[in-house]
C-alpha cells in the first residue's frame, strides 16, 4: 500500500519537523511552462496547535512510499516540494483541523523582476547568458535562460530553483534581445518564444528548472483496459492562428522600427486567415540581430498555432491501489511527469483521428490513488499569446522606461 510523510523545513533547509497526523491531501498539479501548483494538506491537530513549525515562508515536502519506491534509499520518493503561503485553522465543536497551503517554487519567478544590482534593463551576451552593458549581442536561447536563473540566484538569497547543463542545454538558435522591467517569469516566456518550436520549461519537485524539446521516443506506454479505461478527446481551431504581425512599439524610423508580417499560406487556404498581432519593445530593430529575433518569434509561433489543436484527457489509474474497474491493474503514476510523452495502446489507433504516436504530456493533476492527464499532439502548451501580450503596447511609453532605480 501507498503511505504519505510530510515534512516542514526551515527556509534555510533544516528540517523543522516530520508531519504524520494527516487528515487529508487531495493532489495537485503540475504543468509544463510552470512546475508545481498549490498543495492543501489538512493536519489532524488542535485549532490552536502551535509546535513552531507551522509558519508562513517555511518549506513543506511531500514524500511518497509504495511497492514501487522499494528499491530507493529510505524508501520513499519526493513528489512535491513548496513554501507555504496560507495556514488555515479549523474548528467547529470537537472537529478540529489546520490546512497547509504550499505553492510550488516556479511561483517565485513571477514576483521578482529581473535585475543585475539597480539596472532592470538587461541585454543578451554571448559569454554569460545577459549584460548591462548596451546593445549586448546574440546569444544561444539556453545560454540566455541560464544566464535568467543566475540571476534569480544572485538576488534572491536562498533561492530553490536550479539548472544544469543537461536540463537547460545550448539550442544552436542565437537571437539578440533587450529584457527591459520584467519579471523572471516574463523572461523565460520570452525565450520559450523565441527557442526552436516545441520547447517548453518546466520547474519539477526539487527546483530543477528545464528548458527542452520534446522528446522524440515515448516516455510512457499505457495500455487500455490495463493502466486506463476511457479517454476524451478534443479538435478545434479556436485558437489556431496562421499569421503573426510583429512591432517593436517605435515610431521613429531614426530609431529602429520593427513591423513586420509573417504568414502560412497553406494554413490559410485552409481555415481563412487568422491573425495575431503582437507588440514587443524588446526587438531593436537598429540591429542586424533584430530582425533575426523577430523571424525566430514568428517561427515558433506559426509553427505551433497554424494547425488545430489537439488534446486527450485521460485518467491513468496508480498500481498501489484497486481502481475498482474489471481489468485495471495501474500504473507507477509517481513516475508520469509534464513532458513527458506517450503512446496508447490496445485499440485500433488507426479510428481515432486525435490519438497520434508520441504525444506530450501537458499537465498532470495528481491524486494519491491516479492522476489525469491532459495530453496534445501538436503543441507544447504554447503560452497564451493574448494574455501574456495584450499589455505590452502599454509598456511602450514617450521617453522609455529607465534603465535603472534608485532607492
Amino acid at each position: 500500500m501507498k503511505k504519505i510523510i510530510t515534512r516542514i523545513y526551515h527556509p534555510d533547509g533544516t528540517l523543522a519537523k516530520d508531519i504524520s497526523d494527516i487528515a487529508s491531501f487531495d493532489g495537485f498539479t503540475k504543468e509544463i511552462n510552470s512546475g508545481l501548483g498549490e498543495a492543501i494538506v489538512k493536519l489532524a491537530v488542535k485549532f490552536d496547535y502551535d509546535g513552531g513549525e507551522i509558519q508562513i515562508g517555511n518549506y513543506l515536502n511531500i514524500y511518497v512510499s509504495d511497492d514501487d519506491t522499494i528499491n530507493i534509499s529510505d524508501g520513499y520518493v519526493i513528489i512535491y516540494s513548496g513554501y507555504i503561503s496560507m495556514i488555515e485553522p479549523y474548528v467547529n465543536g470537537s472537529d478540529e483541523s489546520i490546512s497547509i497551503h504550499a505553492l510550488g517554487e516556479y511561483t517565485k519567478l513571477g514576483l521578482d523582476i529581473l535585475k543585475n544590482g539597480a539596472n532592470t534593463t538587461l541585454y543578451t551576451d554571448s559569454a554569460a547568458g545577459l549584460t548591462t552593458t548596451a546593445d549586448g549581442d546574440a546569444a544561444d536561447v539556453g545560454l540566455i535562460a541560464r544566464g535568467i536563473i543566475d540571476r534569480f540566484i544572485a538576488e534572491n538569497a536562498g533561492a530553490k530553483i536550479s539548472y544544469s547543463e543537461l536540463s537547460i542545454p545550448l539550442t544552436t538558435t542565437t537571437v539578440q534581445y533587450m529584457f527591459q522591467n520584467k519579471t523572471y517569469r516574463n523572461a523565460i516566456d520570452k525565450i520559450v518564444g523565441m527557442a526552436p518550436a516545441g520547447y517548453f520549461f518546466y520547474v519539477d519537485e526539487v527546483g530543477l528548472l528545464s528548458l527542452k524539446s520534446k522528446p522524440t521516443t515515448p516516455t510512457h506506454t499505457f495500455e487500455f483496459g490495463k493502466h486506463f479505461s476511457g479517454m476524451r478527446g478534443e479538435k478545434t481551431i479556436e485558437s489556431l492562428r496562421n499569421g503573426i504581425i510583429i512591432w517593436n512599439g517605435e515610431t521613429d524610423v531614426g530609431v529602429g522600427i520593427f513591423y513586420k508580417a509573417y504568414e502560412d499560406a497553406t494554413s490559410i487556404a485552409q481555415f481563412g486567415r487568422r491573425i495575431e498581432r503582437y507588440v514587443d519593445p524588446g526587438i531593436n530593430n537598429t540591429l542586424v540581430e533584430g530582425e533575426i529575433s523577430g523571424d525566430a518569434i514568428a517561427a515558433n509561433f506559426l509553427e505551433l498555432m497554424k494547425r488545430p489543436e489537439i488534446k486527450i484527457y485521460c485518467t491513468i489509474f496508480d498500481n498501489n491501489f484497486d481502481s475498482g474497474v474489471d481489468g485495471i491493474t495501474g500504473y507507477d503514476i509517481e513516475s508520469i511527469q509534464p513532458g513527458d510523452t506517450c503512446n496508447f495502446v490496445g485499440f485500433d489507433n488507426d479510428k481515432l483521428d486525435f490519438v497520434r504516436e508520441n504525444m506530450l504530456i501537458t499537465r498532470v493533476d495528481y491524486a494519491i490513488d491516479r492522476v489525469n492527464l491532459t495530453i496534445e499532439a501538436e503543441k507544447t502548451g504554447f503560452a497564451d499569446w493574448q494574455e501574456k501580450t495584450k499589455k505590452e503596447v502599454d509598456q511602450v511609453q514617450t521617453d522609455g522606461t529607465p534603465e535603472t532605480y534608485t532607492t
